[in-house]
């Protein structure tokens, strides 16, 4: 499974308190991964995130769990791209991991693929 996600996600991933990490080491061992798309600009994503990091943390620290999220900076047509201090601020409330921001072709991919729509 680490390798399709290699595939999916690309070589590296970034975390808020550790920078970029490789992919596949992060996520040996996972056996669920939940794909997370959201903007900085999105009120509902700023919402959502708050009970998604107590349910996260629960089920991760409390139940033991074999699971990760990955956050990806939807590129909708028609909305601003995320900037750097954006993002940044966005994943300091976020203990998961994303795809980096500079890695825009990897989010028009992943949004494509799963038909992410505004």
């Amino acid at each position: 499974m680490a390798e399709e996600l290699v595939n999916l996600f690309g070589a590296t991933l970034t975390k808020h308190e550790a920078g970029e990490v490789g992919t596949k080491a992060v996520l040996k061992g996972k056996t669920h991964v939940g794909i997370l798309f959201g903007a900085a600009w999105s009120g509902s994503c700023k919402q959502f995130t708050e009970p998604l990091v107590k349910v996260y943390k629960k089920l991760i620290e409390e139940k033991g769990k074999s699971f990760e999220i990955v956050y990806v900076p939807a590129t909708v047509p028609g909305r601003p791209p995320e900037d750097e201090k954006s993002f940044k601020e966005l994943l300091e409330t976020m203990p998961w991991l994303a795809i980096p921001l500079h890695r825009k072709a990897v989010h028009k991919k992943l949004t494509r693929r799963f038909q992410v729509r505004q």
